[in-house]
């Protein structure tokens, strides 16, 4: 006997004519036009009927692609997915989507809802690995969610024993920016990250520190802190003297005063035999960890002394932050300047608003352009730099300028001698300056 043909089952109004492309794949892929385009249709196979088989690897060039393609074309396709096909996603693929749709400027509330509720349908299915992706980009979409916040938590004490140290903290930073910061799961999760912290090794804590420190809101994580802070304290004798130096840099940035590692560094600094080689990114980093706690007369004369001798190894941003650290050691910091003055046409706009930071902290900087009798100072140099390149600053570069200019009472009316292109700018920076003042 013949089986039944499934596609005679189908009405005949419906079924689609042989060879025909699905409409939702040809919605993910751009249509037909598209298709061809991408070398499917007939003019792209081989005289033998075979697809190209360098297709799959053509790339795209980011300057092949529309300005309007976000608009246009991405953020359509996402909100129809989020609309029409989230029911076919399993829960990896909503934790991409979340992701994704964070991106948006604008997310209509409606469908972050609708993702939030067919998360809660499939809550049954999300793995540990899966909670930890979905949250951070839940925590922007709905963050007053209750009911979903309250399942992903009963789902984490379902699956905390597959929770690693990364999945654990990052967890933890979400909870504690929770006005109600679910202390049950906390008193879970912070005595599993102290146990798991104990088969890392020293490298391996100091990488987890220094990553909570680049975090500008890292110090907003005290049960991370908590958790850390004694297994540092136990291997401070195991490190060498980079790791001390980067690891009370990372410390210095979340707050904490380690006396131990600032009696050791300070003896450090001081022994010829230890600087003899180090790199002026070195000295910068210890003179403004020191400086955070009035401590750079414990290392400035020798680390200075050394300085002396690679100054020009010097690059803007260590500069910077020597400047911040020691403004009142005019001898070297204008050897420094005058070593970064000979490229300073030639620098990038990031390094050059370093330079300049630098000049305005130490107050080295002159206080009015030259009137053509005198010689070009620095100060000339910067406002030509400024002219010529002004077309190519971006809107938080120019924000950084004038914040540098408008903190420093010598150097505020320098605003005015800005290139006059970015006088909107600049009066929306000003104003929400002193709006905050």
């Amino acid at each position: 006997a013949r089986g039944v043909d499934a596609c005679a089952m189908i009405p005949r109004a419906l079924r689609r004519p042989a060879g025909a492309r699905s409409p939702l794949l040809q919605l993910r892929s751009g249509g037909p036009a598209a298709c061809q385009r991408r070398g499917h249709g007939d003019h792209s196979e081989h005289a033998h009927g075979e697809a190209d088989p360098t297709a799959e690897n053509r790339v795209v060039l980011s300057k092949r692609i529309p300005d309007n393609f976000v608009e246009e074309t991405w953020i359509p396709f996402l909100e129809d997915s989020l609309l029409e096909a989230i029911h076919v996603y399993v829960p990896h693929d909503l934790a991409k989507i979340a992701k994704a749709y964070t991106k948006i400027k604008d997310p209509q509330p409606a469908l972050c809802q609708k993702l939030a509720d067919t998360m809660k349908f499939r809550m049954v299915a999300f793995e540990a690995v899966d909670i930890v992706d979905a949250m951070p980009a839940m925590w922007k979409l709905t963050p007053g969610d209750a009911e979903l916040w309250e399942m992903f938590t009963e789902r984490l004490k379902q699956k905390v024993d597959d929770l690693t140290v990364p999945n654990i903290l990052g967890v933890l930073r979400i909870y504690n920016k929770m006005p109600d910061k679910q202390h049950g799961i906390l008193a879970e999760l912070v005595p599993r990250l102290t146990k798991s912290l104990e088969a890392y090794n020293t490298v391996e804590i100091c990488e987890l520190v220094a990553a909570l420190a680049m975090n500008p809101l890292g110090r907003d994580d005290p049960d991370i802190l908590t958790a850390l802070l004694p297994e540092i304290q136990k291997r401070e004798d195991e490190l060498d003297d980079v790791q001390a130096v980067n690891l009370l840099w990372s410390l210095t940035r979340l707050g904490v005063f380690s006396e131990t590692l600032v009696r050791r560094i300070a003896m450090d600094m001081n022994v010829p035999d230890v600087i003899k080689d180090i790199p002026p990114r070195f000295i910068a980093k210890v003179l403004w960890v020191f400086s955070q706690f009035d401590g750079t007369r414990l290392v400035e004369n020798s680390l200075l002394g050394r300085l002396n001798e690679c100054v020009d190894d010097v690059e803007p941003a260590e500069f910077a932050r020597i400047a911040m650290a020691v403004p009142h050691r005019h001898d070297q910091l204008k050897a420094i300047i005058t070593h970064l003055k000979g490229s300073l046409m030639e620098m990038r706009r990031s390094d050059m608003l370093l330079f300049l930071s630098g000049c305005v902290h130490c107050k080295i900087l002159e206080e009015q352009p030259s009137d053509g009798s005198s010689v070009p100072g620095l100060l000339d140099d910067f406002l030509d730099y400024l002219k010529e390149e002004q077309d190519n600053f971006k809107r938080d570069e120019i924000d950084r300028a004038v914040r540098f200019l408008h903190g420093s009472d010598k150097y505020k009316h320098l605003i005015g001698m800005l290139p006059a292109s970015w006088n909107e700018t600049v009066n929306l920076v000003v104003a929400d300056i002193e709006m905050y003042s």
